[in-house]
């Protein structure tokens, strides 16, 4: 039917625009605002002119957690030249982010925000499949320079940390 038709080539424009920035088309970070611990409001923008490494995480997700690790360590190695945000969105973000930065002793801002504008940050359907954690590389410009997905070689369990590692790296020599 005309409806159905209409509907996947919507679907699949959708999935075309949302593979861009992963396929190497910088765009313009838009401003991002998320709840720290507390209830205080940070915003992404107070953070452009040094190179960010943006993470949206589900705080009950194995994968994030190990991430999550890993991110630390880049962050205290790196923390004078590079940024690590984590934004929570799953439904009880806001009760699990002042203990999950405990257990896992997150040495940068996290807090949470709601999925529908995680996913409008991102330009991704919420009807797209999608695997968490989902990272945005930002250079010092504020230029968002490259998007993962949990699913995407960037974070493929057992080779993330050097992946992260490298990806950090390289963000900071932009």
């Amino acid at each position: 039917t005309m409806t159905t038709l209409t509907r996947r080539c919507f679907l699949g424009a959708a999935s075309l625009i949302t593979a861009l920035p992963v396929l190497g088309q910088q765009r313009k970070s838009p401003d991002f605002t998320f709840t720290l611990p507390g209830g205080k409001k940070a915003s992404l923008s107070q953070y452009f002119g040094k190179p960010i490494m943006l993470t949206f995480v589900d705080t009950t997700c194995s994968h994030c957690q190990e991430v999550t690790t890993i991110l630390r360590g880049i962050q205290a190695r790196n923390g004078a030249k590079l940024q690590v945000i984590e934004v929570a969105f799953n439904e009880a973000a806001p009760q699990e982010v002042p203990k999950f930065i405990r257990e896992y002793k997150v040495n940068f801002p996290m807090g949470w925000a709601e999925r529908d504008s995680v996913f409008a940050y991102l330009q991704r359907s919420i009807m797209q499949r999608t695997f968490f954690p989902m990272m945005a590389l930002i250079n010092s410009k504020g230029m968002i320079v490259s998007q993962h997905y949990g699913d995407y070689p960037m974070c493929a369990h057992g080779a993330e940390a050097d992946n992260l590692r490298k990806a950090a790296a390289e963000l900071m020599k932009q």
